[in-house]
């Protein structure tokens, strides 16, 4: 993906959410959490990394605002 097309600042973070989001929706299913969309397509690239691991880095993302640390069964809920 080239540089110009990857999200920057508040894009990133809005990215984020949104993915964060769709993915607590999902339930965690990997086969929903990995469906195609801008925002996970945009972040894997930016963190170089693949799209499921960008949708679990987005929902620790989200929790880690919640509360100073990440607990694994937070994310279990």
């Amino acid at each position: 993906m080239k540089n110009q097309l990857l999200p920057h600042g508040n894009k990133l973070l809005q990215s984020i959410e949104r993915l964060g989001n769709l993915t607590v929706e999902c339930k965690g299913d990997p086969e929903k959490m990995m469906t195609v969309n801008p925002d996970n397509l945009a972040l894997s690239a930016f963190l170089e990394i693949e799209p499921l691991q960008a949708a679990i880095f987005s929902v620790i993302f989200i929790l880690n605002f919640k509360s100073t640390s990440v607990d694994i069964n937070e994310s279990l809920r």
